[in-house]
């Protein structure tokens, strides 16, 4: 993956390039985004039209999401456990250079959509909605 830096102008300040390891789209996760746009409230209404025009690609994309905090990039990739509870999150300083990997827990709202995160000074924080109460819980763990 590539990361093109820019100042608030425009002008570009760098490049940022790390080799993820790519994923392959399994015919599970085919499965489960189909199943996302058949229930998905935003979209389920239209699914008929999209259907048609669903093609998969080989693999994942490379990036599920990121955040930049304390002069670190972390990035969530598409890898996850055996049991599928963690999320591989890469860290890279502001250069580029690669920090370490950890599998973290990250719970998903659907296969595509982890819910809200954010990484600061080294702390994950979500915010998971508890189906049991129905109510929302804040997540607070370290990154270690």
């Amino acid at each position: 993956g590539t990361f093109y830096s820019y100042d608030i102008n425009g002008n570009t300040l760098g490049t940022i390039k790390y080799k993820f390891e790519r994923v392959p789209l399994t015919k599970k996760i085919k499965d489960e985004v189909i199943h996302t746009y058949k229930t998905d409230p935003r979209v389920k209404n239209v699914f008929h039209t999209i259907k048609p025009r669903m093609k998969f690609p080989e693999y994942t994309p490379v990036i599920k999401g990121y955040c930049i905090s304390d002069d670190k990039i972390y990035v969530m990739t598409w890898k996850r456990s055996e049991d599928e509870k963690d999320n591989e999150i890469v860290i890279l300083d502001v250069n580029g250079k690669f920090i370490k990997k950890v599998m973290f827990p990250v719970p998903h709202s659907n296969v595509l959509e982890p819910y809200p995160w954010y990484i600061y000074k080294g702390t994950f924080y979500q915010v998971v909605e508890n189906l049991d109460t129905d109510n929302w819980d804040l997540r607070v763990a370290k990154i270690k």
